[in-house]
């Protein structure tokens, strides 16, 4: 069990198990691991509003710390008020997984960037517009006007909090929605030799992102009674 290593104000991306993937996953923080196999986390909140989740249904808890990412299902098994906040007890029965952070969550994300397709004889295209919809150190998933062929290389820049990250990368997905007229293509995109350097920089500003969207203080607010 990796639960030792949840701490206090650590955040969670909370996903009912077996929900559609490309629905996002809620973000709260732990309040605090009550015994070898209890957790209680704040209810999260979605548009202002206090979202209410199906006790005794299976989640998906993803922990995220600064070195790694652990995951595990746990089942909710009440709903509770303490102190005037509302939360969410969880029962882990499982062994957790521990991934490297460099490899582990994507980041949901409105990012406007621009990229060039460049061909089999190294010309590029002018520059082209788009929305990265998600990021992480491993790819991003795009939106954009434009119908980019199979098996071409981009050329992607990144601009994340006044850093500049120039990156290569592969088609992995198309998807064409003709009803959107704005954005009609998605793309899902991975990073080709994307220096380890730049791997951490993603990294830390996905982080630093995710640790924007809990703007609760990291103080514990509730001791548990239990031994």
């Amino acid at each position: 069990m990796f639960l030792k290593d949840i701490k206090t104000g650590t955040q969670v991306q909370l996903s009912r198990k077996g929900a559609d993937p490309q629905i996002k996953p809620y973000m709260t923080r732990v309040e605090v691991v009550e015994d070898n196999n209890t957790i209680l986390i704040h209810a999260p909140l979605e548009k202002g509003a206090r979202v209410k989740l199906v006790e005794r249904n299976l989640y998906k808890l993803c922990f995220i710390s600064e070195g790694a990412q652990i995951n595990f299902e746990g089942k909710l098994m009440e709903a509770v008020k303490i102190d005037g906040f509302h939360m969410l007890r969880f029962s882990i029965d499982a062994p957790g997984e521990k991934i490297q952070r460099r490899n582990a969550f994507r980041f949901a994300c409105t990012l406007p960037f621009t990229f060039n397709v460049i061909a089999d004889d190294g010309r590029q295209s002018p520059r082209i517009e788009g929305v990265i919809r998600d990021l992480s150190s491993g790819g991003i998933k795009i939106v954009t006007k434009a119908n980019i062929p199979d098996n071409v290389l981009l050329r992607i820049d990144l601009n994340l909090d006044e850093e500049y990250i120039m990156a290569f990368g592969q088609i992995r997905m198309k998807k064409h929605v003709p009803d959107n007229i704005k954005y009609p293509y998605t793309y899902g995109i991975s990073f080709e030799l994307l220096p380890e350097a730049d791997e951490e920089r993603i990294v830390r500003y996905v982080y630093n992102e995710q640790r924007k969207l809990l703007k609760r203080p990291q103080k514990s607010l509730y001791k548990s009674n239990k031994k």
